[in-house]
C-alpha cells in the first residue's frame, strides 16, 4: 500500500509523507538538496534503522553485541555522559559492523525488508554509514570551524574530515579513532562518535590493532583490510574503556626510581634544645618559617631536590617522605645527627590508593589565592627553558635508556623520539593557560636533526 501525500510517513519520523520521504525520492542523478537539510536526513535514517534494530526477533543477538562490543562487566560506568557515549557508539557498531547469525548486518538486513519505503538520499547514506569503519588517526592541522587534516595510522593517508565542534576541542597530535564517511558532495564527515585518546597511547593501540590482526587473519586468511577493522569495534571501544574511562593507576616513583609510598617516621623528643641545635646546624636541612626542616639535596639538573619535611611539635618529631628508602635514610640521617635527643617510635606506610580514598573523604578546602597569569607566565616559562634544556642528553627510559641526541642518531629509534616530541608538544598545547603558555619545541627538533612535521 502506497503512503498518500497527507497520510504520515512509514519512516516513522511522525511528518506528513509529502514533507518527508516523498521529497528524498528524487532520481538518482539529480543535484543534492542544500546542505542544511541533512542533519533531520541523517536523523531520520538512523531512528529508523534503531527502532528496526528494536523488534524482539533481534533482542538476544542486540544482548550479545553489547556483551561483546564491553567485554567483562565493569562497575562505576554511571557518569551520565559517558553512558550516553557509549550507546551512541554501541548502536553503529550493532548496526553496521556485527554480524547476524546469516552473516548479514542489520543494515544490510533493514536495506533488504526496508528498502523499498527509502528514498534515494535515504539509501545511499545508509550505504555511505554501512562502509565506515573505525579506523586510528593522527591529527596533523586544526582549522578552526572548518576541520581537521588526519593522517589514517594504518594506511598513512591524509584527510581532510569537515568538522566544526571538534576544531574547538582537538588538537595538534591528537590521537582518535572514528568512522570517517564521504557526504553526497564528496566531502568526509566524522560519523557514529569518535574515541580520543592520550597521545602516548599511539604505539599501545597500534600494537593491540596488528596483534588483533594477526590472529584474525590466523584464522580466516583471505580476511581483507575492511573486513580486519569490521571486526575491530569491539577491541577499540574496551581498549578505551581500560586507558581512558576506567585507567590504571599509573606507577609512581620517586626521582630514585623507587616505588612512591607516603611515609611517617615518628621519634619521641628527649631534649628538644639539643634536638634543634642539632637540625639547625645540620647542612642537609633548611628550617621553615613553621619551625620545622626541609630535607633537601643537590640534584643532577642543579636544582635543590626536597626528599621530606620535618615537624617537631612539643614532645613529638614526624618525617614525612614518600618512598621507603627515604624513611630508612631519613631515620638514619636523624638519628645521627640528633644522638641522645630522640628516639624512634614508629614509622607508618600508606599506599597512594589509600590516600587517595582518604584524600577524597576530606571536606573541600578554600581555593588558594591565584597568582596573576603575567606574574606566573614568566616563572614558569623560565622554568621550562632550563628543564628542556638539559632533556635531549638525559637517559630516557621511553627510549630504552637513551638520550634523544643519541636516538636521533638510530634509524630504529629515530620514529619513537619523533612521536616523543610529539607528545610533548601535544600535552604542552593542551596545558596551555595565560600562566602557562605553551613551549616552543622548534629549536629541539633542529638541534637533534630532525625534520619538524608542518
Amino acid at each position: 500500500m502506497k503512503d498518500g501525500r497527507n497520510d504520515p510517513c512509514s519512516c516513522g519520523s511522525g511528518k506528513k509523507y509529502k514533507k518527508c520521504c516523498l521529497l528524498a525520492k528524487e532520481p538518482a542523478g539529480a543535484p543534492p538538496e542544500p546542505a542544511d537539510d541533512r542533519p533531520a536526513l541523517r536523523a531520520t535514517v538512523m531512528k529508523a534503522l534503531l527502532r528496526f534494530a528494536e523488534r524482539p526477533e533481534f533482542q538476544e543477538a542486540g544482548n550479545a553485541a553489547f556483551r561483546l562490543f564491553r567485554g567483562v562487566r565493569r562497575e562505576g560506568l554511571d557518569d551520565e555522559e559517558t553512558v550516553a557515549d557509549e550507546k551512541f557508539k554501541f548502536a553503529f557498531f550493532h548496526a553496521f559492523d556485527c554480524a547476524l547469525e546469516d552473516g548479514r548486518t542489520l543494515a544490510e538486513t533493514f536495506l533488504e525488508r526496508s528498502g523499498y519505503q527509502l528514498g534515494s538520499r535515504q539509501e545511499r547514506l545508509l550505504r555511505r554509514l554501512a562502509a565506515a569503519r573505525l579506523r586510528p588517526y593522527e591529527v596533523e592541522e586544526v582549522r578552526v570551524d572548518e576541520g581537521l587534516q588526519v593522517r589514517d595510522l594504518w594506511s598513512q593517508q591524509q584527510l581532510f574530515v569537515t568538522e566544526r565542534l571538534g576544531t574547538h576541542q582537538l588538537t595538534r597530535w591528537d590521537l582518535l579513532v572514528a568512522r570517517v564517511a564521504p557526504e553526497e558532495d564528496g566531502t568526509l564527515r566524522v560519523e557514529g562518535g569518535i574515541y580520543l585518546f592520550p597521545t602516548r597511547l599511539k604505539q599501545a593501540l597500534l600494537d593491540a590493532l596488528k596483534k588483533e590482526e594477526r590472529r584474525l587473519r590466523r584464522r580466516e586468511p583471505g580476511l581483507d583490510e575492511d573486513g580486519f577493522f569490521k571486526r575491530c569495534a569491539p577491541l577499540i571501544h574496551r581498549f578505551w574503556l581500560d586507558h581512558v574511562v576506567f585507567p590504571p593507576m599509573p606507577t609512581l616513583v620517586t626521582a630514585e626510581r623507587d616505588s612512591m609510598v607516603f611515609g611517617k617516621v615518628v621519634f619521641d623528643v628527649i631534649d628538644r634544645a639539643a634536638l634543634h641545635a642539632a637540625l639547625d646546624g645540620h647542612p642537609e636541612l633548611e628550617s621553615d618559617d613553621e619551625g620545622g626542616y626541609t630535607w633537601v639535596e643537590e640534584a643532577d639538573d642543579g636544582f635543590t631536590r626536597s626528599l621530606g619535611h620535618i615537624a617537631v611539635e612539643d614532645d613529638r618529631l614526624v618525617l614525612e617522605v614518600i618512598s621507603r628508602k627515604r624513611a630508612e635514610r631519613g631515620r638514619r640521617l636523624l638519628e645521627r645527627a640528633a644522638e641522645g635527643a630522640l628516639r624512634h617510635r614508629a614509622t607508618r606506610y600508606e599506599s597512594v590508593p589509600q590516600a587517595l580514598k582518604r584524600h577524597r573523604s576530606k571536606p573541600p578546602r578554600e581555593a588558594p589565592e591565584v597568582v596573576p597569569p603575567e606574574v606566573a607566565a614568566p616563572l614558569i616559562r623560565e622554568y621550562k627553558e632550563r628543564h628542556y634544556k638539559t632533556w635531549p642528553d638525559e637517559p630516557l627510559p621511553a627510549l630504552g635508556g637513551r638520550t634523544a641526541r643519541e636516538a636521533a642518531r638510530l634509524k630504529t629509534l629515530r620514529p619513537r623520539l619523533v612521536d616523543l616530541l610529539k607528545e610533548m608538544e601535544n600535552m604542552e598545547t593542551r596545558a596551555a593557560r595565560p600562566e602557562n603558555p605553551a613551549y616552543d619545541f622548534g629549536w629541539m627538533w633542529t638541534e637533534l636533526g630532525l625534520e619538524r612535521p608542518t
